[in-house]
């Protein structure tokens, strides 16, 4: 059986790749248009653009793409812009290409030296103190000049590693291009926006705008994946096969093909695609990385409840809820009504091999997790003092330190220690009118 590495067929956005190609159209007729596509890493956004790019091209248009380079400690000023010139200066010849430039080469070329001979005069941006100067204006006009001779396309890929100065340059932009025929598409990962990235307020703002459309990638579904996965291998997969390629995949098509290109190996990680995802694991601070193999301990066959992982973690409630708010805001975990779990079943089995590893060292930081009481099985009822009792949400976990079964779960009042826990805000965790640890790390500005 042989696997194509990606499906030669878009699976599952359908209603998005109308949306875009209405956009295009009134962009093709003189009403500029712009489109943000958000979605966690590998849900799909690059394929879906991939989609459009025939028809922009079949219609008449330029297809100017840049791209956005990942983060390093200081993101690049205006990357996608310079690569977008870039890509410009490769589609038309060189008569149009000066006609297009126009007056604003001399400055441009400060950014892209294929231009020729750089201003010599002052810049109209400063990359050190952030002032943009005319530059807005001069790159507005230069795209004012290429929509009146031809309808475009333009892309910006990876806003979420954009500088500040990009970002500006998007909303300048998307406010200002008027009557002009070009469509400014956007795309930016959902799972690298923590809550003070820069890009969530640029969003916010252009979203309330009537030329913009805002497009959200959602997973595939099981049977999506099912049609993917035949796609891919050319041939039916067993029903358990998809169940457990949707269940570690979460339903991102890049993870599906990955998964498909190493054989539909249901337990392994293909080398490439392991590599990827340890660089979430690598990134996280050790203090941060210890709660999170607690998790992935527990997590290994349900979500965590917030009062059990407090349990197992002996640190003051308002540690344990920035070192979970910062392990969601790197995109490793998330968290919901029934507790904590990792973004998607991939990273969880990428992260319990640091727990036994972390175990081998003997390691003795005080956030690593404490044995829980056992018992013998038997069930166990909610507390009749109204608070969550762990028994009472029956729950299913493996791995050393954790309860092993359902029955094994002890109630929250043997494990609860003689003083409840508080936050830094002051609310106490445990009782029935308690803030929970997910409510606290999901405060702002904490």
């Amino acid at each position: 059986m042989t696997t194509a590495q990606t499906s030669p067929v878009l699976i599952g956005r359908t209603t998005e790749l109308v949306a875009l190609r209405q956009a295009w159209a009134g962009a093709a007729q003189g009403r500029a248009q712009t489109v943000s596509i958000g979605g966690d890493a590998g849900v799909g956004k690059s394929r879906l653009l991939t989609e459009l790019r025939p028809d922009v091209i079949a219609s008449g248009g330029l297809w100017v793409l840049g791209t956005t380079p990942a983060q390093a400690a200081v993101a690049q000023p205006f990357a996608p812009l310079i690569s977008a010139l870039r890509s410009l200066l490769r589609s038309v010849d060189q008569p149009r290409r000066v006609a297009v430039i126009g007056p604003a080469r001399a400055e441009l070329a400060r950014l892209v030296p294929e231009l020729g001979d750089s201003a010599t005069g002052p810049a109209a941006f400063d990359q050190m103190t952030g002032s943009v100067g005319r530059l807005f204006e001069l790159v507005l006009d230069v795209f004012h000049r290429l929509a009146a001779t031809q309808p475009a396309a333009l892309i910006f890929e990876d806003l979420h590693w954009a500088d500040r100065s990009t970002l500006d340059l998007v909303d300048f932009l998307a406010r200002n291009l008027g009557g002009d025929r070009l469509l400014l598409v956007v795309t930016y990962r959902t799972d690298e926006l923590h809550r003070r990235h820069p890009l969530r307020p640029v969003l916010a703002e252009l979203h309330r705008l009537a030329q913009v459309t805002s497009l959200l990638l959602p997973p595939l579904t099981r049977d999506e994946v099912g049609e993917l996965l035949a796609v891919l291998t050319g041939a039916v997969v067993a029903d358990e096969v998809v169940d457990r390629v949707c269940e570690r995949s979460s339903g991102l098509a890049f993870l599906v093909e990955e998964l498909a290109a190493a054989g539909l190996d249901l337990d392994g990680i293909p080398r490439g695609l392991q590599d990827l995802l340890q660089i979430r694991v690598d990134t996280l601070a050790p203090d941060v990385a210890d709660v999170v193999r607690a998790v992935a301990v527990g997590a290994a066959a349900c979500t965590v409840p917030d009062d059990l992982l407090m349990a197992v973690t002996p640190m003051p409630a308002a540690d344990l809820a920035r070192r979970v708010r910062e392990a969601v805001s790197h995109g490793v975990l998330t968290t919901g009504e029934s507790g904590i779990d990792f973004r998607h079943a991939l990273l969880r089995e990428v992260w319990r091999p640091t727990c036994s590893q972390a175990s081998a060292r003997g390691s003795t930081r005080p956030t690593q997790p404490r044995s829980l009481p056992t018992r013998e099985p038997r069930t166990t009822r909610p507390s009749r003092r109204g608070s969550r009792s762990i028994g009472a949400r029956p729950m299913t976990c493996r791995g050393p330190r954790w309860p092993r079964c359902r029955r094994d779960a002890p109630p929250a009042a043997r494990m609860r220690s003689p003083r409840p826990p508080t936050t830094s805000c002051g609310c106490s965790i445990g009782g029935a009118t308690s803030t929970t640890l997910r409510a606290c790390s999901a405060m702002p500005g904490r």
